[in-house]
């Protein structure tokens, strides 16, 4: 039950408001001492719409792009959030996800509002305007090291998959027409000898 109201309702709540304060609010709001609006209903429903497309991106991901998070909601869709693995889905997909969002929502807003108004002469109209613009920043640098990952680590790696892909291909292609020759004559020759003897 815990683990199925953590997925339903925490979960697409927080991926709503990180989707607000990354994209909408700065779209929407031009003027930085504007004070954010968070209507519950709509901020979930928001995250339910961004979560749902996460999902599917995951599972829908080709077997050499697969993550770990690609098993985690296969399981939970496989089982059902009745006969889920409770224990398991909370420590390993409900947790990691809910921490990654609060570090997401907290780590610009400490920043801006706590150590650079504490320890640098800035205005408080600079600070809000300084904590108006950091969480789009976090999500390009976000977006920009997770490409880098992808430049760095699965191309590579599905280049290798696909190169052994054909090199195999090609290889036992040429050894099963050897070997269905020499296995044909050696047993030609087997069955001429039984029947000799």
């Amino acid at each position: 039950f815990c683990v199925g109201g953590l997925l339903l309702v925490v979960l697409p709540y927080l991926m709503g408001v990180t989707m607000e304060l990354s994209l909408s609010i700065p779209i929407r709001s031009n003027i930085s001492t504007q004070c954010p609006y968070f209507p519950v209903m709509e901020t979930w429903l928001i995250g339910v719409v961004y979560l749902k497309i996460w999902v599917r991106m995951t599972t829908l991901a080709p077997h050499a792009f697969a993550t770990p998070w690609h098993l985690y909601w296969n399981q939970l869709v496989q089982g059902g959030l009745l006969r889920v693995n409770a224990p398991f889905m909370f420590w390993q997909l409900v947790v990691p996800l809910i921490s990654v969002l609060l570090q997401f929502l907290c780590i610009p807003y400490f920043i801006s509002k706590v150590l650079l108004q504490q320890f640098t002469p800035i205005t408080p109209e600079q600070a809000s305007h300084l904590h108006h613009s950091s969480y789009p920043f976090l999500l390009c640098v976000f977006l920009a090291v997770r490409c880098m990952l992808v430049l760095f680590y699965y191309i590579p790696a599905a280049i290798a998959v696909l190169y052994d892909r054909v090199l195999d291909h090609q290889y036992l292609q040429s050894i099963r027409l050897q070997n269905a020759e020499a296995v044909g004559r050696d047993a030609k020759q087997h069955s001429d000898s039984g029947m000799e003897g």
